[in-house]
């Protein structure tokens, strides 16, 4: 059946913001849960997952944003595309979309020490996806930050250390 409808734009209700929430992870999840709750359908050409570079300078204007917590990270293999590597994208001024074709949407990890739901929403991608988003992740580090090289008198250094002369 051929669809009729094109572009369809919705309002999601979020739960109130506070001081030191995670605001992406609260959008994605209002985004998914609303999905669900309204029974409308993910489809395979939908975009389930972009950058908004704009959108990144307001919430780090946001003083909520700038709190840090420690805690244990976890390494994730390429073929997860998750969160934080959106923003580090949309932090480099990147536009960047994946088609619900390409992912698949997971909770668990079969192989996760904690044998518990991940952290966050994440997807499984394809491969395609995969390179994508790391030509993306380089180019938005090749926009934040600025690679000096060195001199040929420290490469001079660096050798001798190398041949332990110093």
């Amino acid at each position: 059946m051929e669809r009729k409808v094109g572009t369809i734009s919705r309002g999601i209700r979020c739960p109130i913001i506070r001081e030191g929430d995670d605001l992406v992870e609260i959008t994605v999840n209002s985004v998914l849960e609303a999905a669900a709750s309204e029974g409308y359908e993910m489809r395979d050409r939908d975009i389930v997952a972009m950058t908004a570079p704009t959108l990144q300078q307001y919430i780090a204007a946001c003083k909520s944003q700038n709190t840090k917590q420690k805690q244990l990270q976890y390494v994730y293999p390429d073929n997860m595309l998750c969160v934080s590597e959106l923003q580090a994208i949309c932090k480099g001024g990147i536009d960047f979309a994946v088609s619900r074709a390409d992912t698949h949407m997971i909770d668990k990890m079969d192989l996760h020490p904690k044998k518990c739901n991940i952290f966050g929403t994440r997807f499984l991608v394809s491969d395609e996806v995969v390179r994508r988003k790391q030509e993306a992740l380089e180019q938005s580090k090749a926009n934040t930050f600025a690679k000096i090289e060195l001199s040929e008198r420290e490469k001079h250094i660096v050798q001798r250390l190398n041949n332990k002369e110093l």
